[in-house]
């Protein structure tokens, strides 16, 4: 998966960016590297994919991230 993919991916799902590093816990740059043609570790990648195929599952994050805001 290219970093372009990746960024095309978190667009459809319709959420920023930066809100997409928080539900997972990354530093939005990293996200930004992405963008700008940097490789992706393979968990982001398969997270990615299920969300895409899936992607109800965002608004399981969402609830998760906000029942547990110090994770």
């Amino acid at each position: 998966m290219t970093g372009q993919q990746a960024i095309s991916i978190i667009d459809r799902l319709g959420i920023s960016q930066r809100r997409f590093a928080y539900m997972v816990g990354m530093h939005p740059n990293a996200i930004s590297k992405w963008a700008g043609g940097g490789k992706l570790s393979g968990p982001a990648v398969a997270l990615l994919r299920l969300l895409d195929e899936r992607p109800e599952l965002v608004k399981v994050m969402e609830a998760w991230v906000l029942e547990n805001p110090s994770r």
